[in-house]
């Protein structure tokens, strides 16, 4: 990212069949005034526009490669992100904008995408991906860009590379983290979700939401190896190594997901049959993620959150939730999990309706006397 506040953008190929020979494309017009980027040589741009500043202009050309004159209409959802004009024939150059004001309280990466259609076309093309970034004081370093739908990124703790997984492609893209010059692909099985790093920084494991095997690289070579096979319906969607275990969260084709310990000895992994003193049943959507020093494994779950409408994001290390005036009540399940329990407890004191929370017995164990605190300070706590 430029300090000087200029903008990089980049735009995805969308092409569509009209009822000429060629198709209709839409293709960046190019860095444009005022609009910079230093991408080292040989670096792949492309998948999107990429609006970092405001206020944020780039140019998208729509043509037909074949010289035709071919009409298209430009859509999007988004407040805030314009294109003018917003139809015409082809060729035709349009304007895509961000609004400031429509982002201003927003930080982060905001992402928008532009509908093409054409009455002469015999297809749909694909969707031109916007991304806005709002940046924000302490942020730095420099931005790149690759095309796709990348659902997780994981540093090599023993060399100097990048792993990019490119879940539409089902592809590990390995990149040089100095010039980010992209080194190697790696093929997955299919819906890759998740990398780890082993506890002895021998191997790279991948997830799959649609394969039950994770597959195992050598970080040396960066060759296959003999992926692990899971029990019979259940798709390792998150994994996590520590210098005890390594773990995954599977979904599982049945009544419960949950987590299985995997064996890299006999590359197979088994179902654990209980957490310590919780049931293995969790939700779909749980993440695992392992702390440096590689003590522990983590759990992050979200399902309380989701009930009582909190706007929230779950990350594969932590959890981001949106503050605000409150939230409405609902039915937590603690799953026995003391914290958890405790948590939406006190949680209560913001939120507008009663909030029921489940099995509860461990707080009797970890902190006998909670209630009658919770309550001598103010919180309204009946238990049945």
């Amino acid at each position: 990212m430029n300090r000087d506040g200029s903008t990089i953008a980049a735009s995805r190929r969308t092409e569509f069949r009209s009822t000429s020979p060629n198709p209709l494309a839409a293709t960046n017009r190019g860095r444009g005034a005022g609009c910079h980027g230093n991408f080292p040589p040989g670096f792949q741009l492309g998948g999107e526009i990429f609006l970092l500043t405001f206020p944020s202009i780039e140019q998208l050309t729509v043509s037909d490669p074949g010289g035709g004159h071919t009409d298209f209409t430009i859509s999007t959802t988004t407040a805030g992100i314009t294109v003018s004009p917003a139809s015409g024939t082809t060729p035709q150059t349009v304007t895509v904008t961000a609004d400031p004001h429509a982002f201003g309280d927003q930080f982060g990466t905001i992402t928008a995408y532009l509908q093409i259609q054409s009455q002469a076309a015999v297809n749909i093309p694909a969707s031109v991906r916007v991304l806005v970034n709002n940046r924000a004081p302490e942020q730095r370093g420099i931005v790149t860009d690759i095309p796709g739908k990348l659902v997780d990124i994981l540093a090599d703790p023993t060399q100097d590379r990048i792993f990019v997984l490119r879940q539409d492609k089902n592809q590990i893209q390995v990149f040089d983290a100095t010039t980010y010059r992209q080194i190697a692909v790696l093929r997955t099985a299919n819906t890759p979700t998740q990398l780890a790093v082993t506890f002895d920084r021998r191997y790279l494991l991948v997830g799959h939401d649609d394969s039950q095997f994770a597959y195992v690289y050598d970080l040396d070579t960066l060759e296959p190896l003999l992926p692990i096979a899971f029990p019979t319906g259940h798709y390792p969607r998150s994994i996590a190594s520590s210098g005890n275990a390594n773990l995954s969260a599977s979904r599982v084709a049945g009544p419960a997901n949950t987590i299985d310990r995997i064996s890299l000895t006999s590359r197979t992994a088994s179902t654990l049959p209980t957490l310590v003193i919780f049931q293995n049943n969790i939700n779909l959507n749980t993440v695992l993620a392992a702390p440096a020093n590689g003590a522990t494994i983590l759990a992050a779950m979200a399902d309380g959150l989701t009930v009582l409408g909190v706007e929230h994001r779950l990350y594969p290390d932590g959890l981001w939730i949106r503050g605000g005036d409150g939230f409405k009540g609902g039915t937590v399940d603690s799953r026995g999990d003391h914290r958890i329990a405790m948590s939406f407890a006190v949680g209560s004191l913001r939120a507008r309706e009663e909030i029921e929370i489940l099995d509860i017995a461990n707080v009797a164990t970890s902190f006998p006397g909670f209630v009658d605190i919770a309550c001598a300070a103010g919180l309204c706590i009946e238990t049945a």
